[in-house]
């Protein structure tokens, strides 16, 4: 009995987290506020680790600055994702998701 609602609890927080990505992503791009750096790719389809590294602070200091700024917290998830790291990427993609719905409540 506990499995089903276990599985339906899943799904929808996949499905959640899904939309709210998407919704973000597509309000970004019609800000314009996508990021314009682009990764070198290895011939194995891997991101240049070098060059996300190399990204990095800058980002993370746009988070720290405005930790409130779903913006900053979306572009975040775009590198870490970029760079391969996607457990750092779900993470800040659910914080922007948090921060914006934060937003449109206050």
């Amino acid at each position: 009995v506990l499995l089903p609602v276990v599985a339906v609890w899943a799904l929808w927080r996949e499905l959640s987290f899904g939309l709210g990505a998407q919704r973000l992503g597509r309000r970004l791009e019609a800000e314009g506020g996508l990021p314009d750096e682009e990764l070198s790719l290895r011939p194995s389809g891997r991101p240049v680790q070098a060059e996300a590294d190399a990204l990095f602070p800058a980002y993370r200091d746009a988070v720290e600055r405005d930790p409130d700024d779903w913006r900053a917290w979306y572009r975040m998830g775009l590198l870490s994702d970029g760079a391969g790291d996607r457990r750092r990427a779900r993470s800040a993609i659910r914080t922007a998701i948090s921060r914006e719905r934060a937003d449109r409540r206050g």
